[in-house]
């Protein structure tokens, strides 16, 4: 759990309107947290970040099941179906989606797992992406609408935001992908027609750019219907836009109604941001997104100085209770992340532009490999001897960028929280300003989150007879077969073994310098 970074300050920017309005009362304002490990990296990349332009990187999958970013010898990026579609289907099944608004000359997008991407793309896929003012307000930025709390009879304030996986997504006259709500933070891209894997995913730009001047440039679509000028939908022909009208946003149908006059204007009106400052020099800055992501009913809580992870509802024992997305640690897991909140869609996101330091040796866990990975929100759970989320350590592979979370018992709503560090560390001896003591107040207490390492024998042999649910012998209501270690992580195991095996342990320490050789030093996703 992060603590708080006092000397900054975050003034938060209003929500993005959502009918999803069920976790006021648990996500209050937070500001920017921290916790105390300095940045180990010195590596000429991060000692940049100590000078006074501070850039910051953005997370971007290149690689889901859903899609994969390709390059042209000619043309730019772009998306491609990574498995057969209907007509009507949701396009993004299994990524996530958000949007953010701060954006400066130097910032990047960090193409996590290009690597991958790169096998089926005719050029290599670039790890990094470079950003600019210009793609969020002409090229590349989403229109956002917004209530006025100074003007209630205007039509709203405007904004630009990029998206996330969005903005590389290419423009076509004959788009193969509509989006039917142009609000929620998922399951609002579907599928125009039945589309193949490999095929490239496009989208009428019309059906949220409305400027006829300041959106516009020659089409080369190729479509049997192409209109040969991309241009807002203020720039079409009256047939046009009679047939698009049922498939653009919102924004658009305020803007025509005003030029119509039939109708108040809208306000521009762009979110402003603190100075960017880093919590310690050479620590990277990094846009993640919020539980809103994943369509999780869970939000981010301050109490105090610390962040906390809560439920929204009610969840029953065995019940998934969210997911999230993870990936390799950045630069080898040797630098400090300033994790930064993105546009806050739902009350259960922190507000945009929090800040929330984590370290690999306090937050990331190992895997097997020996790899820290890292998992966004995921890395604000407390612990607890008696813990009320597992993970599913017998089932899913660590290597997938979706992990999930299961109730160990009952979860009522506004409940904080908590995983058993002991059986998800291993050795946490070396953490910064830890003293290691337990003070979860459980019955069954065991007086140490210091790593599974650290605990008696006895203790050790109980955490390793629990099923992956945490149900010890006789396993009532367990139905599939149990084996050693199914509620200890990949890594704890792996030392197991290897302590069995009298083999070199000095790589089983979670605060270990080394990293396993396999990983090359960049974003990937872990893909084998």
């Amino acid at each position: 759990m992060a603590e708080l970074l006092t000397p900054l300050v975050v003034a938060p920017v209003s929500s993005l309107a959502s009918s999803k309005n069920t976790t006021s009362l648990l996500c209050e304002p937070v500001s920017t947290a921290t916790s105390s490990v300095s940045a180990a990296s010195s590596s000429k990349r991060i000692q940049q970040r100590t000078s006074d332009a501070i850039s910051q990187d953005v997370l971007y999958p290149a690689y889901t099941d859903d899609y994969r970013i390709v390059k042209g010898s000619r043309a730019g990026l772009g998306m491609v179906a990574n498995r057969d579609m209907k007509k009507g289907e949701m396009v993004l099944k299994d990524s996530i989606e958000f949007l953010f608004a701060d954006v400066q000359e130097g910032d990047n997008i960090i193409l996590v797992g290009h690597e991958l991407a790169s096998l089926e793309s005719e050029v290599p896929v670039p790890s990094r992406l470079p950003l600019t003012r210009d793609m969020l307000i002409r090229t590349h930025g989403v229109p956002v609408l917004r209530e006025d709390p100074d003007d209630p009879e205007s039509a709203g304030i405007e904004s630009y935001r990029l998206e996330v996986p969005w903005m590389l997504l290419n423009h076509s006259c004959d788009p193969n992908v509509i989006d039917s709500s142009h609000k929620e933070p998922e399951g609002e891209a579907i599928a125009a027609r039945d589309i193949k894997r490999g095929e490239e995913l496009t989208y009428d730009y019309t059906h949220q750019y409305y400027d006829k001047t300041l959106h516009s440039f020659e089409c080369l679509c190729g479509a049997s219907n192409c209109r040969k000028l991309v241009t807002g939908f203020a720039g079409l022909s009256e047939d046009d836009k009679v047939r698009l009208w049922p498939h653009v946003s919102d924004y658009i149908k305020v803007q025509h109604t005003a030029d119509s006059g039939n109708g108040p204007k809208t306000r521009v009106q762009h979110p402003t941001f603190p100075e960017r400052k880093l919590s310690s020099p050479g620590t990277m800055r990094m846009v993640v997104p919020g539980p809103s992501c994943s369509g999780s009913e869970i939000a981010i809580r301050r109490n105090g100085d610390k962040f906390q992870l809560v439920a929204t509802k009610d969840f029953d024992f065995g019940e998934k209770v969210y997911q999230f997305w993870n990936f390799i640690w950045p630069e080898q897991g040797t630098v400090d992340i300033d994790m930064v909140a993105a546009s806050d869609l739902y009350d259960c996101d922190a507000p945009e532009g929090t800040v929330i330091r984590v370290t690999p040796q306090e937050h990331g866990v190992r895997d097997s490999m020996g790899r820290y990975r890292f998992s966004g929100y995921n890395m604000m759970l407390e612990h607890s001897c008696e813990p009320n989320l597992v993970y599913n350590y017998k089932d899913e592979d660590e290597e997938d960028d979706w992990r999930s979370t299961y109730a160990a018992k009952p979860i009522k709503r506004g409940d904080v929280l908590t995983v058993d560090f002991n059986t998800v560390w291993n050795d946490r001896s070396d953490v910064a300003n830890t003293t290691g003591v337990c003070q979860c107040g459980a019955k069954t207490c065991r007086g140490t989150v210091m790593g599974f390492s650290h605990l008696p024998r006895k203790q050790q042999e109980e955490l390793k007879s629990f099923s992956w649910l945490r149900i010890s012998p006789p396993y009532e209501g367990e139905t599939r077969l149990v084996s050693t270690g199914d509620a200890l992580s990949p890594h704890i195991n792996r030392c197991m073994k290897k302590s069995l095996d009298s083999t070199d342990v000095t790589d089983c320490s979670d605060t270990a310098s080394n990293v396993s050789s396999s990983f090359d030093g960049d974003l990937s996703s872990g893909e084998e």
